[in-house]
């Protein structure tokens, strides 16, 4: 179709794309395009497949003690009684209320920043800023946490020495 036929086309009610849907619906996704249940578990376990390949062609750095934790976990979750005690759990924290999600965001940002400081003690950092890129890092921070976004020039910057 030429650009006025398909502006015509659009124009009018009930009009459709060649695919069969409605122009003011979007086209079907190839997956509601595979009919059978057998079709999309095979495209599933390809698309798995050449992930896990492209992954291991890419190199990873885990060591051992992290692939045993993973497979264990991986083949737990295929134990039938198992997958449905963790399907019921994420139906039930599927649509939460008001009150759940917040809650949630308040102890996920605190886990988060417990986490950080572990990781931070576990590395044997300091935890506060010992060069000068730390230091105005942390200064600029707090001046753009008071609302000061940028900050008139200084009068005698043109005096100042540079570090690079």
């Amino acid at each position: 179709m030429g650009s006025r036929a398909s502006a015509r086309a659009s124009a009018r009610p009930g009009a459709r794309h060649e695919h069969g849907a409605a122009w003011n619906e979007p086209p079907p996704h190839i997956l509601s395009q595979l009919s059978t249940v057998a079709s999309r578990r095979y495209l599933v376990i390809t698309m798995m497949v050449s992930g896990a390949l492209l992954w291991l062609a890419a190199g990873n750095g885990m060591p051992l003690r992290r692939w045993v934790i993973v497979l264990g976990v991986i083949a737990l979750s295929l134990v039938p009684a198992v997958n449905r005690v963790l399907a019921a759990a994420l139906d039930r924290i599927r649509h939460p209320s008001q009150r759940t999600a917040e809650w949630a965001g308040v102890l996920i940002g605190v886990a988060a920043g417990g986490y950080l400081i572990a990781t931070a003690f576990n590395q044997g950092r300091d935890l506060f800023p010992k060069t000068e890129d730390d230091l105005q890092l942390r200064h600029r921070h707090a001046d753009a946490g008071r609302g000061h976004l940028w900050m008139p020039q200084h009068p005698l910057a043109d005096f100042f020495e540079s570090f690079t």
